[in-house]
């Protein structure tokens, strides 16, 4: 009976390690609060502006994507927001 229930975790296992899942009811919904609250223009009028070659986000907009992640994840480590853009690459997709 234990090898039976084994195995049928084993087999469990390998059917949902291809399986891809994210929770994003949080996200979009997080995203607008902090819009609504004008964090990034905030953040942005406070900061100076970056050097010339830098491209891409504002500061500001950097500062809601973390704090996205961090509420959505309930956690505030940096260790592991070098990987959060991929952790919920589905979502942002779908929100865009």
């Amino acid at each position: 009976m234990y090898a039976e229930k084994e195995v049928e975790r084993i087999e469990r296992a390998i059917f949902l390690k291809g399986t891809n899942s994210e929770r994003a009811d949080d996200i979009p919904l997080i995203i607008h609060w902090l819009q609504q609250m004008e964090i990034a223009s905030i953040i942005d009028q406070e900061l100076a502006p970056p050097h010339g070659n830098r491209k891409g986000l504002s500061y500001g907009q950097l500062a809601v994507l973390f704090l996205t992640y961090v509420v959505s994840q309930l956690a505030h480590s940096l260790a592991p927001v070098g990987g959060a853009g991929s952790l919920v690459n589905q979502t942002i997709d779908c929100v865009r």
